[in-house]
């Protein structure tokens, strides 16, 4: 994991100083634009100077004089780069992350943008970015779902669209008091887009996820605790796992339910749902095959602390393709 830190923290130091050397670039084009710019940023810089340097001395008595002088200068610098149709956002360095400016840590701590990269590389997260580019709550279809309903039953868009209402408002209020969400159908019936709506939401609200297929999840928790894989996986793993703001865990059911994968499987769960974490797993068996493959002590923990969804319908990938 140490690799991975290093690695990110290098990105993320190319990532900064390639804003800021473009966010330069464009401010030397508008001072050659407007002459007079370039002497007021530096008189207002100067000043600020000067303010801190009083300050740190205990001498007060300049304090209003000087940034009165300074909110002239202000007033007048914006006056002029609307004159020639500019703005100071213009040659502010572009950060990925307003939260900690690309530099990673924000508080204290990693900031959630670093998380996430780091989640991208351990994880099997590095193509998530680009399918929630498509998979999203603005993209959503409704008009894939057929409308025919069984006689006394409930039509495949009729369920969607509720299903659809309450995982928009679930991203909304996303917090504390959130449900865990558990999705069941068949294949090709939205489980997984709707899973990708939702992560598409709350990572741009800055909530750290980890997505992982059930299959890969179970791989890597059976690697870290082998001596072969610790350079590379430690138990900062694990630890992630746990504590992660939500996890996702799609396609369960395609894993080897071995004695070991069920019970790794149990204490993932237990341990975040005991610290209030939030989980959403999808799956295509249905409740007496998840009964059958994870015995009596996952199930009912799934069904106890879940809110369950069943998702109805023929596979729409089909009219899609």
């Amino acid at each position: 994991m140490k690799y991975l830190i290093e690695q990110t923290a290098k990105e993320f130091e190319k990532k900064r100083t390639y804003a800021e050397k473009e966010a330069e670039i464009n401010k030397n084009k508008i001072y050659k634009e407007i002459k007079e710019l370039k002497s007021i940023d530096k008189k207002i810089s100067d000043l600020g100077m000067q303010s801190l340097q009083l300050l740190h001395a205990g001498d007060f008595s300049n304090k209003k004089e000087i940034f009165a002088q300074i909110e002239e200068l202000k007033e007048k610098k914006t006056a002029l780069l609307k004159e020639y149709k500019h703005s100071e956002k213009e040659y502010l360095p572009k950060y990925h992350c307003s939260i900690c400016n690309d530099t990673g840590i924000a508080g204290g701590q990693y900031c959630v943008c670093f998380k996430q990269s780091i989640a991208s590389k351990l994880y099997s997260q590095t193509c998530l970015e680009s399918i929630l580019e498509k998979e999203n709550f603005e993209n959503f279809n409704l008009e894939l779902f057929s409308n025919k309903a069984p006689k006394g039953g409930k039509s495949p868009r009729a369920n969607m669209k509720k299903i659809y209402q309450d995982c928009v408002m679930y991203t909304n209020n996303f917090g504390e008091n959130s449900a865990n969400l558990f999705f069941t159908g068949s294949t090709g019936v939205g489980k997984t887009f709707m899973i990708n709506c939702i992560a598409a939401d709350l990572l741009k609200k800055g909530i750290y996820i980890i997505y992982m297929i059930s299959s890969d999840l179970i791989d890597l928790i059976r690697k870290s605790r082998l001596s072969e894989y610790s350079s590379v996986i430690d138990a900062s793993f694990v630890e992630a796992l746990n504590s992660c703001d939500l996890l996702i865990i799609d396609d369960l059911g395609t894993e080897n339910a071995t004695d070991y994968a069920v019970d790794e499987l149990f204490n993932l769960l237990n341990k975040r749902i005991l610290s209030n974490k939030k989980i959403i797993i999808s799956t295509n068996l249905t409740l007496n095959e998840l009964d059958d493959m994870y015995y009596i002590r996952i199930f009912s923990r799934i069904m106890g602390c879940f809110t369950p969804y069943n998702f109805i319908g023929n596979d729409i990938r089909i009219k899609i393709n």
